[in-house]
């Protein structure tokens, strides 16, 4: 058994909801993207072997095939010029042209069981490898399918990856590695923050890059907690609704989104006090991620009975639309992309 098939395994049978647990091989893939127009942005939803494209009304617009073995992680993000990356399969990253969505190239060296990727301002690529309980983070320049720069330092199951507003680079490493890493921009370790953290499923920042970190704890998570920025230092613990914290997002104004597995909630939290401002349970029964447009319209990725993404207005807590999925069509990652 692998090592990733093993961890999901023990998570979801830890984060147990009412409802079906998805497949063994399917990791949290999260939502990591650059700043598009408002209002003009597709959504994108990675399954377990193809990408949809929707148009802001939920009309598809392409579907986009992977490999024939579904990644490990799901990862999506766009360059500057519209290109989109994906983690493919065991071994490939797959870019589409903007537009036509067609298959422009692979990218496999470096690549190893993928559990997310990212592109930074620049247009560099970095792909999250995880393997056996170690990995590596490889970083790609634009147009590049050999990496310029491998790291390893402080580098274990890396499961979700950010940037600060200087462009460093934040690595949440899972799997009982209770880490978050902070990178300079070419690669130079700066340093690992560790209080509070226990396996960091999911982080972001915020416009003032106030960190917070999704805490699962194998399974029985129910924290999430808030870093000053450029420190190490915990300045809050969040812990009012949440319930093995899957993934989590936050708005243009500030304001934090959490997915709770376990309880079958979306939660979200006032920016600055971080008070609760509303619970979200309405066509949500095992949220699996989540993710925010330019528009501040909440988008819940779900692995339920019938896997679907709800689309919730802005204070609303029930869906103005959904789009459904089937057994095949499984919302690993979600991301927004100009059309």
């Amino acid at each position: 058994m692998s090592k990733l098939f093993l961890a999901l395994a023990l998570t979801l049978a830890a984060c147990s909801a009412p409802t079906a647990l998805p497949p063994s091989n399917v990791a949290a893939g999260h939502e990591v993207r650059l700043g598009r127009p408002a209002g003009t942005e597709n959504l994108f939803v990675q399954g377990r072997d193809e990408i949809f494209e929707y148009t802001r009304h939920g009309r598809l617009v392409h579907s986009m095939p992977l490999g024939k073995e579904p990644a490990p992680g799901g990862g999506l993000a766009f360059d500057s010029s519209g290109y989109l990356y994906a983690t493919s399969d065991y071994f490939d990253v797959a870019v589409f042209a903007p537009q036509s969505r067609q298959l422009v190239r692979t990218i496999s060296d470096g690549v190893y069981e993928p559990l997310t990727l990212a592109v930074d301002h620049s247009d560099n690529l970095y792909v999250a490898n995880g393997q056996n309980g170690e990995g590596d983070i490889e970083i790609f320049p634009p147009g590049s399918t050999t990496p310029s720069t491998t790291i390893t330092q402080g580098i274990y199951d890396p499961e979700s990856l950010a940037f600060d507003s200087s462009g460093n680079l934040y690595v949440g490493n899972g799997l009982y590695a209770d880490t978050v890493t902070v990178y300079s921009p070419n690669g130079t370790f700066l340093r690992a923050i560790t209080d509070g953290v226990r396996d960091p499923e999911s982080i972001a920042l915020d416009a003032h890059d106030d960190l917070f970190v999704a805490n699962t704890e194998d399974g029985e998570g129910r924290t999430v907690t808030v870093y000053a920025p450029g420190t190490t230092k915990l300045v809050q613990t969040i812990t009012d609704g949440i319930r093995c914290p899957q993934a989590l997002t936050v708005d243009t104004a500030g304001n934090l989104y959490v997915a709770n597995w376990a309880n079958s909630t979306a939660t979200v939290y006032a920016a600055k006090t971080r008070k609760l401002l509303r619970t979200i349970s309405k066509n949500v029964a095992a949220p699996w991620v989540i993710a925010v447009d330019p528009t501040d319209h909440l988008y819940v990725g779900d692995m339920g009975r019938a896997p679907e993404v709800s689309v919730y207005s802005p204070e609303r807590d029930r869906p103005t639309r959904t789009i459904p999925g089937d057994n095949q069509w499984i919302p690993i990652a979600l991301s927004f992309g100009s059309p």
